[in-house]
């Protein structure tokens, strides 16, 4: 088991989608709105972190919030493809990793490739 959380976050490089960006995403739920050191904006919905064994038991919930929105996110992510980047990313936050699934589910590849983003893994 290890401690993960999900999260599905979206890099803007330009300044003036900021505020749609983060309209657009609010409707996921709760979502932090962070600047970096290179001045982009980092906006990001991240799931509560859990004790598990198998990713699933993150990615079905997180296609659970993305899904019912999934079509005006994608319009979103289209229209400013130039101006940013979006992925979905697994965060390990415990240094314990035993045995650990990395098994990614047909939902969330699905899910993925309609909204033409990235799957990444942090700290694995």
């Amino acid at each position: 088991m290890a401690k993960i959380y999900a999260e599905f976050g979206i890099e803007i490089f330009d300044n003036s989608i900021v505020d749609d960006c983060f309209k657009t995403m609010h409707i996921l739920g709760e979502v932090t709105k962070t600047e970096t050191k290179r001045k982009t904006v980092i906006i990001d919905y991240c799931t509560k972190v859990e004790n598990i064994v198998d990713l699933e038991n993150l990615s079905d919930p997180l296609c659970n919030v993305i899904e019912p929105h999934e079509k005006v996110i994608k319009s979103f992510l289209d229209k400013g493809s130039d101006k940013l980047y979006a992925s979905i990313c697994f965060v390990k936050t415990s240094d314990d990793m035993n045995d650990i699934a990395l098994k990614i589910n047909k939902r969330l590849i699905r899910l993925t490739n309609t909204l033409n983003i990235e799957i990444e893994f942090d700290g694995f």
